[in-house]
């Protein structure tokens, strides 16, 4: 028989909250933005934030229209998506902002993933407009803008530093290759294949360390996905 514990408050607990990250320039106490993922730095010395603003109403910001929206009205500037990078403070400083992605310039609406590549030279950010964009780190750079989901992008991940991997609300797979320009250029990525099979949308991936792809979702399956297989195993 299955036996039941009951929780309560630990007398011998250590932990306590050694630091708060507050947006750069927060408006107000009261209109903080919505944190919707956290994503480390392989070194673990920087720490990515996804925040999507909510409208003076209230009104998440992925749910307002247009879905163009005008960035030079002060109505709307405190609307954008951002990712703000925290560096790790040293002698218990605690966590210190370093920069943020200007995401506006590509994202329309809130960034709700991003995920920082194996080396940490490329951060992936992926939206509810259906774009994933593909940022220099720390260069801040976008170099790239990947478009083909029809709807919202719920995760994003990386194997090495060469292969994303995103899924969404169309449930559907897409993995991406990068490609270096020959003369020096900015990297171009090209879209290598696009995995259906899921009922539902698609809330998570991951790559496993021999590079096999796990996707799961809202119609309560995983599915693996590895090359040269023409079904996927559930």
């Amino acid at each position: 028989m299955m036996s039941v514990t009951v929780a309560s408050a630990p007398s011998r607990c250590k932990l306590r909250c050694a630091a708060t990250l507050l947006p750069p320039s927060p408006s107000s106490a009261l209109d903080l933005p919505i944190v919707w993922h956290l994503a480390f730095h392989p070194a673990g010395t920087y720490l990515a934030v996804c925040r999507g603003l909510s409208s003076a109403n209230g009104t998440p910001y992925y749910d307002t229209t247009p879905d163009v929206v005008d960035r030079s009205s002060p109505a709307t500037a405190v609307t954008s998506p951002s990712i703000d990078v925290y560096s790790a403070g040293k002698n218990d400083v605690g966590w210190l902002h370093a920069l943020s992605l200007p995401t506006p310039s590509v994202h329309s609406r809130t960034v709700r993933c991003a995920s920082f590549s194996s080396s940490g030279r490329w951060i992936a950010a992926a939206g509810f407009d259906g774009i994933v964009s593909i940022w220099s780190f720390p260069g801040a750079e976008c170099v790239a803008a990947l478009e083909g989901h029809e709807s919202e992008v719920k995760s994003v991940c990386w194997r090495g530093d060469r292969t994303v991997a995103t899924c969404g609300r169309d449930k559907t797979v897409w993995v991406w290759e990068r490609f270096d320009d020959s003369d020096g250029g900015e990297p171009e990525f090209e879209c290598v294949a696009v995995l259906s099979g899921h009922a539902g949308d698609v809330k998570t991936i991951v790559f496993a360390s021999d590079g096999v792809l796990l996707s799961g979702g809202y119609d309560g399956t995983v599915r693996a996905w590895a090359a040269g297989e023409a079904d996927e195993a559930e």
